[in-house]
């Protein structure tokens, strides 16, 4: 990509995929009572890349990209927020135990 965007003299900037899919979250769902969009995406290994959002216009950071074990993911205080939206198919697995009126959504990748 860098080698196109230099030889057509155009910009290029990195998109974190987690924060792609919770804007896709966001236009899917289209509902303001949840302010908080947790994405976790499978990784090759037994783990989750991992990172919670701010609802908003400029969906904020509530906390760092990372990498997650399955058991660090299905936290209790994680699961049980009533205002989260859950995106991304790392929520898909029988270790994770999401509340039964929690809204999970499934995207795999961003659709342009």
């Amino acid at each position: 990509m860098k080698g196109l965007s230099w030889t057509q003299n155009k910009p290029l900037i990195g998109i974190s995929n987690l924060k792609s899919i919770a804007y896709q979250a966001i236009k899917q769902k289209n509902d303001t009572e949840f302010n908080v969009i947790n994405v976790a995406l499978k990784s090759d290994l037994d783990e989750v890349y991992f990172c919670k959002y701010l609802s908003s216009d400029l969906l904020e950071n509530q906390s760092d990209e990372k990498i997650m074990s399955y058991k660090e993911l299905s936290d209790p205080m994680l699961l049980s927020n009533p205002s989260a939206i859950y995106a991304g198919n790392g929520w898909d697995d029988k270790r994770i135990k999401l509340e039964a009126n929690s809204p999970l959504i499934f995207i795999q990748m961003l659709y342009l």
